[in-house]
């Protein structure tokens, strides 16, 4: 998930995670917020899905979306958070190999 939204829909029924989850979030991130990831990470730990988590202490929603900019929605292109983000999804990805 990059600067995903983690809570689930009401009107959905969930099943449990059954793969290893990379999660790459912008710390600054007022969309999707610190306690909406917090308690994703929660169901995944009680699910006992494997995760991770790598927080960009400078991005916001949709860091890594070249055509973001609507900083007073906390919508943002942050170009050295995406160019990290890709480099931990390359990385999550060859260890899966």
């Amino acid at each position: 998930s990059i600067y995903g939204h983690y809570d689930m829909p009401s009107n959905v029924i969930s099943k449990p995670i059954k793969t290893e989850v990379l999660i790459l979030h912008g710390y600054k991130d007022p969309v999707s917020t610190m306690e909406e990831l917090d308690q994703f990470q929660q169901s995944l730990d009680r699910e006992g899905t494997p995760w991770q988590t790598c927080l960009y202490g400078e991005a916001f929603h949709a860091f890594a979306t070249p055509s973001a900019n609507d900083p007073s929605n906390g919508v943002l292109y942050n170009p050295t958070c995406a160019q990290r983000a890709w480099k931990q999804i390359k990385h999550f990805l060859e260890d899966r190999r």
